[in-house]
């Protein structure tokens, strides 16, 4: 797992002084690797470079309590980010299906190069605003009940 700061030199948009900004938990869901933000736990965010070719990394941030929820997805080609999935869950922890102009239903946004090459999307872009695809459902099923099982567990402690 590579993150903002892959340690392979040779992948485009990559200093040599760049630091890894995700750290693996021991979670994994579906086989995906669950991510926390290094620097800040409790801020999701998506790594724009991985080092595995094509994975989808689920990110999470980490509460005072030390309870995960997963809330972002991110799904890769050749090393860099495509899409990016933003979720939103009801009191309930149930995902909030998309609704077009909602930003609190769940969401994906599509990433571009800029002329340097380097990965972006600009944030609350209205025209860079999808629906979920429809095979990453079954996923987000799983991450509801990853949540829902975390929430609960550190509630009986």
């Amino acid at each position: 797992m590579g993150a903002n700061g892959a340690y392979s030199r040779g992948m485009i948009s990559i200093s040599d002084e760049a630091k890894r900004t995700m750290i693996d938990t021991d979670y994994r869901v579906d086989y995906r690797k669950v991510l926390v933000f290094k620097h800040n736990p409790m801020h999701d965010n998506i790594p724009v470079i991985s080092s595995s070719d094509s994975p989808i990394y689920l990110c999470a941030s980490v509460d005072e309590t030390g309870t995960i929820t997963i809330s972002a997805i991110g799904v890769y080609e050749n090393h860099r980010i495509q899409q990016s999935i933003d979720l939103k869950f009801d009191s309930k922890g149930n995902a909030i299906p998309f609704a077009k102009g909602d930003e609190n239903s769940c969401h994906m946004h599509k990433w571009f190069d800029n002329a340097k090459g380097n990965r972006y999307r600009n944030p609350h872009d209205p025209d860079n605003v999808y629906s979920v695809p429809q095979s990453l459902k079954p996923l987000i099923k799983k991450i509801v009940q990853f949540n829902k099982a975390q929430n609960v567990w550190k509630k009986k402690d």
